[in-house]
C-alpha cells in the first residue's frame, strides 16, 4: 500500500492538495480522474481497467479519501493503440463512452454506468475505413462537455457538434489549412502534439494556424 496524492499547481509558489489516498502500486498502472474528482479509473496491463468512488473518511479532512470499486470497463482500448496518459474516449465526469461497435465498424457513445448504447455517431463523421482506422478518427476526437464534442478530419476540417440531441447539429466549424498528417497520426491531437523544433519556424506557425 502507498500514499498518493493529487494536487493542483496553484502558481509558482503554491501548491494545492486536492486528494490523499492510500492505495497499491502495481507493476503497470494508470490513474485518471474525472472533472470533480469524485471517481477514479485504474488502468492496468493487459487492457484492464477499473472505475473507483471516492468514499470520505469520517473525521478526516475533505482531502483524504478512501476508494471504493464500482465498476469493471470492458472495450477499453490497449496501451499501444491510445496514449496511455489520457482517456479519449471518455466524457469528463466518466459518464459516457465512446467505443467501437466492431460488428458495425461504427462509432457508439454509451453510458458507461448503465451499460446502454445512447447513440450511435454517424458514419459521415466518423467514418472507419481502409484509409482510416479508429485510431486515426479518435486521435482527432474530443469531448468538450456531456452535450458537445470537438472533430476533425484528415483535410483539418474541424467541427463542434452537439450529440445530446441526437441529431449532431453542427454547433461551430473551422478549417485548419495547413494542417499535416504528422500533426495528428499515431497521436492524439487535442491532447498532446509533437514537439516542433525552435529553428523551424514556418512549420511553427503552420502548426498553430
Amino acid at each position: 500500500m502507498k500514499s498518493w496524492k493529487l494536487i493542483e499547481i496553484v502558481s509558482e509558489t503554491q501548491v494545492k492538495e486536492i486528494l490523499f489516498f492510500h492505495f497499491p502500486l502495481a507493476e503497470y498502472q494508470k490513474m485518471h480522474f474525472n472533472t470533480d474528482c469524485s471517481l477514479m479509473i485504474l488502468k492496468l496491463a493487459n487492457q484492464r481497467a477499473f472505475i473507483y468512488e471516492k468514499v470520505p473518511i469520517k473525521d478526516e479532512s475533505e482531502t483524504y479519501v478512501n476508494w471504493k470499486m464500482i465498476k469493471q470497463v470492458k472495450g477499453m482500448p490497449g496501451e499501444k493503440e491510445v496514449d496511455e496518459n489520457y482517456l479519449p474516449y471518455f466524457s469528463p465526469d466518466f459518464s459516457l463512452f465512446l467505443r467501437i461497435c466492431k460488428k458495425r465498424m461504427q462509432f457508439v457513445i454509451n453510458d458507461t454506468f448503465a451499460n446502454v448504447e445512447i447513440c450511435e455517431m454517424p458514419k459521415d463523421l466518423m467514418p472507419i475505413s481502409k484509409t482510416e482506422t479508429p485510431f486515426d478518427i479518435l486521435s482527432r476526437f474530443y469531448w468538450i462537455d456531456n452535450d458537445t464534442v470537438k472533430l476533425m478530419n484528415r483535410e483539418g476540417v474541424e467541427k463542434i457538434i452537439c450529440i445530446s440531441d441526437k441529431s449532431f447539429t453542427e454547433l461551430a466549424f473551422n478549417s485548419r489549412q495547413l494542417i499535416k498528417e504528422e500533426s495528428w497520426k499515431n497521436h492524439l491531437y487535442y491532447y498532446k502534439q509533437p514537439k516542433i523544433a525552435t529553428h523551424l519556424v514556418l512549420e511553427r506557425l503552420q502548426a498553430k494556424y
